[in-house]
């Protein structure tokens, strides 16, 4: 009996200390910075980011944003976005506000899939309630 005790009080302890680190990670600019490094580790192709300020369930600002990959290279100046993650809960992506600032996309050559949009399918619904992009280049 004294060993279901402490192993119960192990699991109650550790699901704390589990619960703990995600509150503190999704409400401190650690967070933003950790869930930033786990990106650019997983994401195929190279993720770069200047400049990280807020915390990931938002408001947060990002500056001198750079993502290449053999086919696409993306830069922006900034982006600030506003959102209500309690959203995907229900499967939603909730954008309040999104707002880039020097938008520079530069793909390669494809003759084959000019002037045709990808076919994208998402996981879930997307709202964005208030959306700008200023100083766009687009190119090949």
């Amino acid at each position: 009996m004294r060993l279901l005790g402490r192993l119960l009080a192990f699991c109650l302890t550790l699901l704390s200390a589990t619960l703990l680190i995600g509150v503190y990670l999704l409400h401190s600019q650690s967070g933003l910075e950790w869930s930033y490094r786990l990106a650019a580790t997983l994401l195929p192709g190279q993720l770069s980011i200047e400049h990280l300020e807020g915390r990931l369930l938002g408001p947060l600002t990002l500056r001198g944003v750079h993502y290449h990959n053999d086919k696409t290279d993306i830069r922006m100046a900034q982006l600030d976005l506003q959102w209500q993650p309690g959203a995907l809960v229900e499967g939603d992506l909730q954008i309040a506000s999104l707002a880039i600032v020097g938008l520079h996309i530069l793909r390669a050559p494809s003759p084959a899939a000019a002037n045709t949009l990808p076919d994208v399918r998402l996981p879930m619904v997307v709202h964005i309630d208030r959306g700008i992009v200023r100083d766009q280049i687009e190119g090949a």
